[in-house]
């Protein structure tokens, strides 16, 4: 049975309305390098204040230190606040499997009975360890062991004050007692393996095996949760640091992490009020010099910072101010200034002057905020300030920076260079639209016939699918100049090419009307057909026109 079943119209529909259909390409600003940034489904909205359960990997110790930062109560973290958690690291509740992360919650709501004498281990004269957590804790006392069991349990349970819980899967590789018949949450210490050899198990869970663990807990969750509780799942991007099979860690890493993936879309398409947040495909895709420390397992503080405050951000609605956004970037670096200065862009014009007049300097060592930088200033026609801040980037002569400088030199009318930044581009063999639009417009600023008709051949050689168009511009351009005959010529070679062309219909009936042509005009009004919205405009605006003629 599919995961997800659309109609023939659905899945061309949902396709076309998905502004993350497609990849983009590196001739024009993207969301893939150098950080990956995965489109995602936000449902809800988070209020600051309100309680939030985490679990899962150590990804999740991540997104709890962020939240706490925005004002949220996690319960999680209340356990440290205990004496038998003093000095102990917050990792000591990472949870990594999902038979681990079903044993804890059933075991905090009574749905398995928590044996002591099956989990606590006594591995040194009158030291304990309790089985299901880390072995990087320290042996203790028996009734220091209890205490810190009962304190876990009791931090599972607060869950069911939660509106949210957020999951972070880890790993498919799993340590299974045999004694007890529980699977643990880490392997075992060395000497037990050694004393007990037949014991415990090395267990590479299956995806039904997975699946199965995960459906049960969420099962728990919606059983025994606040009405509507909302759940997040999130794959942590650390890889296996060994493995135990023969494959190389490479390929276990990538079994490990795509059985749980699909386990996560799983889940989601099955259940309601369940939601996924890329942060694994973000690490993963992004540039690996900027995402990894030197141990290829450990991912970097900055990236790291990026998605927290990523997710964290389109979850929370919250009112930046400067101190929030030198706070941000001082712990994701350059990385998150670009991420911020994304967000910024989409607010008012004062809070994005302040925000780049602040962070200036950072557009001279980084490209991407420079991007964001000259965008900005473009879009408020500051064109003289968008070519200083090319000028000063990094790596300014990539396609997307030129493409931008371009597009200032237009505004500013100067076609000549414009299309001379514009030709050295097109000769990498850059098909992308608005290239190719710009270029045509800075050849049409010089009032130079050959330039223009240079454009229109180099056009239609390069990207043979956008001639129909590209001929029709062409006309555009000679009617605006009187040449009505000659419009009219690469009219119909442009509606030769593509006859559904609404907007080129529209400006040959234009030009008939121009030349007199009445009933020429009319017929060729009747045959259009608008397929965009500024068509549909235009036709409108046409129609008034040969109505009063």
């Amino acid at each position: 049975m599919p995961l997800i079943e659309l109609s023939g119209p659905e899945a061309v529909a949902q396709r076309k309305n998905n502004p993350f259909a497609t990849w983009g390409n590196r001739g024009q600003k993207n969301r893939i390098e150098p950080v990956t940034k995965p489109g995602f489904d936000v449902p809800f909205k988070m209020k600051p204040g309100e309680k939030i359960f985490t679990v899962g990997s150590c990804f999740a110790r991540h997104v709890e230190r962020v939240l706490i930062e925005r004002g949220f109560d996690i319960p999680m973290r209340a356990l440290f606040d205990r004496p038998e958690f003093a000095g102990i690291d917050t990792g000591v509740v990472n949870n990594f499997g999902t038979p681990s992360i079903y044993n804890e919650f059933a075991w905090a709501l009574g749905e398995q009975d928590f044996v002591a004498e099956d989990h606590f281990v006594e591995v040194q004269n009158s030291k304990f360890v309790d089985m299901h957590v880390i072995n990087s804790v320290r042996p203790a006392d028996y009734q220091t062991v209890v205490n810190r069991r009962a304190a876990i349990t009791g931090a599972y349970r607060s869950f069911m004050e939660c509106q949210v819980v957020v999951i972070t899967l880890g790993l498919v590789e799993v340590w299974y007692d045999s004694t007890t018949g529980y699977y643990l949450n880490a392997a075992p210490r060395p000497t037990m393996l050694r004393n007990e050899p037949d014991r415990f198990k090395l267990h590479v869970l299956s995806f039904d095996e997975v699946y199965a663990y995960l459906e049960k807990t969420v099962d728990l969750i919606q059983k025994h949760g606040k009405q509507g509780v909302q759940i997040i799942i999130t794959i942590s991007p650390v890889p296996l640091a060994a493995t135990h099979r023969a494959d190389d860690v490479i390929v276990a890493n990538s079994y490990s992490k795509s059985v749980l993936r699909t386990a996560a879309d799983t889940i989601i398409a099955k259940r309601d009020r369940i939601t996924y947040y890329p942060s694994f495909e973000s690490v993963s895709i992004s540039d690996r010099s900027l995402t990894w420390k030197d141990d290829f397992t450990h991912v970097t503080d900055e990236i790291v910072a990026v998605n927290i405050n990523r997710m964290v951000d389109a979850y929370v609605e919250t009112k930046w101010t400067l101190a929030d956004h030198q706070s941000a970037i001082e712990q994701g670096g350059a990385l998150m200034a670009v991420e911020r200065a994304a967000q910024v862009r989409q607010e008012s014009r004062a809070d994005a002057e302040t925000f780049f007049a602040t962070f200036a300097d950072i557009s001279k060592t980084s490209f991407d905020f420079a991007m964001e930088h000259a965008q900005f200033l473009i879009g408020i026609r500051d064109f003289a300030g968008t070519l200083e801040i090319i000028a000063n980037a990094p790596e300014n002569r990539t396609a997307p920076m030129q493409l931008l400088k371009a597009q200032a030199l237009i505004r500013l009318k100067d076609g000549q260079a414009a299309y001379d930044v514009l030709a050295s581009q097109v000769e990498n063999g850059n098909r992308l639209s608005a290239l190719w639009n710009n270029y045509l417009e800075a050849a049409k600023l010089t009032d130079d016939p050959d330039k223009v008709l240079t454009v229109l051949s180099q056009w239609t050689e390069k990207v043979p699918k956008r001639a129909g168009r590209a001929n029709g511009l062409v006309g555009r351009w000679f009617f605006e100049k009187g040449e009505r005959e000659r419009a009219l010529s690469y009219y119909d070679m442009a509606l030769t090419l593509d006859p559904e062309d609404a907007l080129i219909r529209i400006y040959r009936t234009e030009a008939l009307l121009a030349m007199l042509d009445f009933d020429a005009a009319q017929q060729e009004f009747e045959r259009i057909n608008p397929r965009l919205p500024n068509e549909a405009i235009l036709l409108e605006r046409l129609k008034n026109r040969m109505v009063t003629r």
